[in-house]
């Protein structure tokens, strides 16, 4: 592993530990972190079709369990797709790809970048944060873990609001402690 693909994995692996996990926007991810089931890959490349080819490489490994142990996977591209419409793009490909070889039901693909941006909301309305990762991250999870987590949780349909709330609510201290940048309005 380079240098490079090291420091992007130790920062996307401190966003998951300080954002994801110390705030509770996925409160399924603790576990998963703690008995070391994340792993991170690296795409460093710059060509698109390597990207995506990396992607569907994890997406049978995480199926087939190539990787014992791996609950999940996200796949990191810091040098691709840094135009949030472009990469949403590439989502709407990569969910195409998993629809028509029939592993739609088998994994899903969730979105984070560092400019998300939900429909009908402000660009600067701290909920955009959720999503906000330090690089472009296509995360991969096995369907029948999602189904498993919202199962055991009271009011999964709750949780987006739930997170949406919590940083629209945090002091002006606390959003510049856990985001680093300045308090965004929301």
């Amino acid at each position: 592993m380079s240098e490079v693909s090291e420091q992007v994995e130790s920062t996307v692996r401190e966003w998951v530990d300080q954002v994801v996990v110390k705030l509770g926007l996925c409160p399924f991810a603790a576990p998963v972190i703690e008995s070391e089931g994340l792993k991170v890959v690296v795409a460093e490349t710059a060509d698109e079709d390597d990207a995506m080819a990396t992607v569907l490489q994890e997406v049978r490994a995480l199926i087939e369990g190539d990787d014992e142990g791996v609950a999940t996977t996200m796949i990191v591209t810091p040098n691709q797709f840094k135009d949030f419409e472009a990469y949403l793009e590439i989502l709407a490909e990569l969910e195409g790809v998993l629809d028509e070889a029939g592993a739609d039901h088998l994994i899903q693909i969730a979105s984070f970048h560092p400019d998300y941006l939900f429909e009908d909301v402000e660009a600067d309305d701290r909920s955009n944060y959720t999503n906000r990762s330090p690089f472009p991250i296509f995360h991969l999870l096995r369907q029948e873990d999602v189904e498993e987590a919202l199962d055991s949780w009271r009011e999964p349909m709750r949780i987006p609001e739930r997170n949406i709330e919590l940083l629209r609510t945090l002091s002006k201290e606390d959003w510049e402690r856990t985001f680093g940048t300045e308090e965004t309005e929301g």
